[in-house]
């Protein structure tokens, strides 16, 4: 994640100079913080179905397989 978090940042910073390609980098800034953010949430399910192992796997399970489909589904 922190990988991600870094190449937006310098996506942020090359926008500045390149006003011929800026609209194309914004467009590729837009989509990595979007996949960022959706991998953040996918990441979050799955640590809230590992957290109820030993309780409820299964229904944690397939709450964190809705919430991922709908993630992706965006």
């Amino acid at each position: 994640m922190r990988d991600l978090h870094k190449i937006i940042d310098a996506l942020e910073l090359a926008t500045t100079p390149l006003r011929e390609d800026r609209e194309k980098v914004l467009v590729a800034f837009k989509t990595l913080k979007s996949i960022t953010e959706k991998l953040e949430k996918v990441r979050a399910a799955l640590v809230m179905a590992s957290m109820g192992y030993a309780e409820n796997i299964q229904g944690n399970t397939n709450e964190a397989i809705d919430l991922i489909d709908t993630i992706i589904g965006d």
